[in-house]
């Protein structure tokens, strides 16, 4: 034989158990979640939107684990599946970083049947068709090649009567089917042609012509499988009354928006029956195959399948994928969107065992949330800020998103509030609101919601600002006592009129180094406009005209889309490590951009830092919140993406934070504070070491101002204090300094 490759429920139903500039180094945290009074067993693997599932041997137990693809970010999950409770899943990512990017959809399917399954793939190369990468495993690891096919296209393709070699067609937006359609012992390819109507039959030739499954030789062997024609105006198709001949079809030409196509032997007679999906339909179109392996021929159709239990119902463009996933021995089907920002982005993964009833296979319900039921995931595009809202000094948290299971069509975002029940240096955090500050009461304007938090108004607690997608910002100050937790003053919206165009996400920091805070704002073009505080460091003032002199609307000339995407939806943060103010840009893309704001941005072109965030990647449209969640001296990064979930990473980025020794650092910090007494301003400045924080206090302990940045010198203005005496404490990269000043 010749050999060769021709390069032509109630509970969840499986059990989840969690299982440079710097030289940053990025271990994934799994953290304790609580939601409903329920822990989550996995809550930060990140959400799903789009899942694609298909089975592989992660561990070569000679158990088929589960690998699922999202297209909303192009990011594969791993779960391993225990062998003797295959019930069970497991969470597996240190399997993942073993996989090649992929893009769009992902089957993965052993066409060569060396045990290890290969990949069918969309096309990274422009055309519309197939990659294909064939799988090994050596050395305790998975390893993969992408095959080179010699034809014009690059791509999977198969010979025209002209002997040119053209691609098998399947877009981006459809998902293929890749089966061994006519049960001779290959795999075989369907997919609907250009224009969406006709099913091909892309029939893989290997083992006629004498070839083992070492292979992949292909001809366009039917240009209507199973002799239907999709409908115009329904969910139907148009079926043939002659096995011979395709329906004859009113349809002269159609755009095609998308389908999905899934094959199943439900009666076990050896030909493949037909699940459809369409771009605009919430069902899946069952059509039963009356012909045989060799000659497709529909011969009826069922809508709404499965119609004998709960029948399949997404929002728009659902997609069935077929395996035995539980091990056994009987197909099951999950089904999920296959649109990657549909709104119901909760109940994506429709799980049915596969039963026998009366010599036929059927599917049974068992639940809509498969793996979500374990994971946080708040619908798309979430927006994470750490946040201490009840004053406890541990950091609480604060999620903002889109099209969440609850959402309002009118108002399809809120903030949701989780508490750290934990401690500072174990954190634990518990869902307590999931429409906390209740926006939609102010206006019809909720959405897309970002928020930050700083002290923009100096009276030493922590205030909210927070974006939308109407480009426009929320101002929430935080009108609670001093160290007590946080309570809502009224609500300004739109704050200062400030309205950047698109997708507002704020970001706060003293950008131009006057001593006040000014904002950074990002927007859906990928830039970060600059809005200068005309204000005082206690009573900020904005310029809502982005083109005034005061302002600028190319901060640093930030393209977060990078190589001028027309949508970059930079999401900037800011953070401080080893006395340095960082700003960190989340991207439509889905990686992290990463600044020195002691660079001078309003002045000179930011040139992105060299650093592992800059690879650091859970989905698209990526946003960050940074802090020291267990004190240990490092910073940990929370990532929220177009997923809707959440990851969490420590990271080798040292904090901000001073661990006080014996051996006290003071003296050595030379701290001069003048004029004192001072009437109008007063300045304080060091030789050696930049100031990173500056807090002053009154005598009975309430924090009167306080500014952050980098710089050796500040100056305030604190004509509007009473005559008395005051504190000021300075941090630095060396220590801490106090001392007591007079105001007259």
């Amino acid at each position: 034989m010749k050999k060769g490759l021709h390069l032509l429920f109630p509970l969840c139903f499986l059990t989840l158990l969690s299982g440079a500039v710097f030289g940053q180094s990025f271990e994934p945290w799994n953290i304790p979640f609580s939601v409903d009074g329920t822990a989550l067993a996995n809550p930060l693997a990140g959400g799903l939107n789009a899942p694609q599932f298909s089975t592989l041997d992660l561990n070569r137990d000679s158990t088929s684990d589960l690998m699922v693809f999202d297209r909303s970010g192009n990011i594969l999950l791993t779960y391993l599946r225990d062998k003797d409770a295959p019930a069970v899943l497991t969470y597996a990512p240190e399997y993942q970083d073993q996989f090649p990017a992929l893009v769009d959809w992902a089957l993965f399917r052993d066409y060569n049947g060396d045990g290890v399954e290969d990949i069918f793939t969309y096309s990274t190369l422009g055309a519309p068709g197939f990659d294909v990468y064939r799988g090994s495993y050596n050395n305790s690891s998975f390893s993969y090649e992408k095959l080179i096919f010699n034809n014009p296209t690059g791509v999977l393709g198969y010979p025209t009567s002209s002997g040119a070699i053209a691609n098998i067609y399947c877009t981006a937006a459809d998902i293929p089917a890749v089966v061994d359609v006519d049960g001779d012992g290959d795999l075989d390819i369907l997919s609907f042609q250009s224009d969406g109507t006709k099913v091909f039959f892309y029939k893989n030739l290997s083992i006629e012509q004498g070839f083992d499954t070492d292979s992949l030789d292909f001809i366009l062997s039917d240009r209507c499988w199973g002799k239907i024609v999709e409908s115009f105006n329904s969910n139907d198709v148009v079926l043939s009354s002659d096995p011979e001949t395709c329906p004859v079809s009113l349809i002269t030409a159609r755009h095609h928006g998308g389908s999905t196509v899934t094959t199943l032997d439900v009666d076990f007679d050896g030909d493949q029956e037909l699940l459809l999906g369409d771009l605009t339909y919430e069902t899946l179109l069952f059509l039963t195959n009356g012909g045989t392996p060799d000659q497709a021929f529909m011969t009826a159709q069922q809508q709404n399948f499965p119609d004998y239990d709960v029948s399949v119902f997404i929002p728009f463009f659902p997609a069935a994928y077929i395996q035995d996933f539980d091990g056994d021995g009987l197909s099951d089907m999950i089904a999920a969107p296959n649109q990657q920002d549909a709104r119901e982005n909760i109940d994506v993964a429709w799980r049915y065992q596969g039963v026998m009833q009366d010599g036929e296979l059927e599917f049974r319900f068992q639940r809509s949330d498969l793996l979500v039921c374990e994971m946080l995931d708040f619908g798309t595009d979430a927006s994470p800020l750490f946040f201490d809202y009840n004053g406890d000094g541990v950091q609480d948290l604060i999620v903002g998103s889109r099209f969440h299971k609850n959402y309002d069509p009118d108002f399809p975002s809120s903030l949701f509030l989780f508490e750290n029940t934990g401690t500072n240096t174990s954190p634990d955090f518990t869902l307590i609101d999931e429409n906390w500050l209740q926006l939609e009461t102010i206006t019809e304007e909720v959405d897309a919601l970002a928020p930050t938090a700083s002290d923009i108004d100096g009276d030493g607690d922590l205030d909210l600002i927070v974006g939308n997608k109407r480009g426009k910002l929320f101002f929430i100050e935080n009108i609670g006592i001093f160290g007590g937790p946080f309570e809502a003053g009224e609500i300004v919206y739109p704050w200062f009129d400030i309205d950047v165009g698109f997708s507002s996400v704020p970001a706060v920091a003293d950008a131009d180094q006057d001593g006040v805070k000014d904002l950074l704002i990002g927007e859906e073009r990928g830039n970060i406009n600059f809005v200068r505080n005309l204000g005082s460091a206690i009573n900020p003032v904005f310029n809502p005209d982005l083109t005034s002199p005061d302002n600028s609307e190319d901060f640093g000339a930030i393209d977060a889309g990078q190589n001028l995407a027309v949508f970059g939806l930079a999401g900037p943060t800011t953070f401080i490590s080893e006395g340095e103010e960082y700003l960190l840009v989340g991207s439509a893309p889905g990686n992290f951009l990463l600044y020195n704001l002691a660079d001078n941005l309003l002045e000179n072109v930011g040139i992105p830092l060299e650093s592992e965030l800059n690879v650091l990647k859970d989905g698209e449209r990526s946003r960050a919140t940074i802090h020291d969640l267990d004190a240990n001296g490092y910073l940990d990064i929370l990532v929220g993406s177009s997923r809707g979930g959440l990851t969490l990473y420590r990271t080798s980025m040292r904090s901000d934070q001073i661990v006080p020794t014996r051996e006290s650092k003071l003296a050595s910090i030379d701290m001069q504070l003048y004029p004192n007494p001072a009437g109008q301003r007063l300045h304080v400045k060091t030789e050696d070491s930049a100031i990173q924080s500056v807090k002053i206090y009154s005598r009975t302990g309430q924090v009167i101002t306080a500014w952050e940045g980098k710089r050796p010198d500040v100056s305030f203005d604190v004509q509007h204090l009473e005559p008395g005496i005051y504190v000021m404490t300075i941090y630095t990269n060396k220590g801490t300094a106090t001392r007591n000043w007079v105001k007259f």
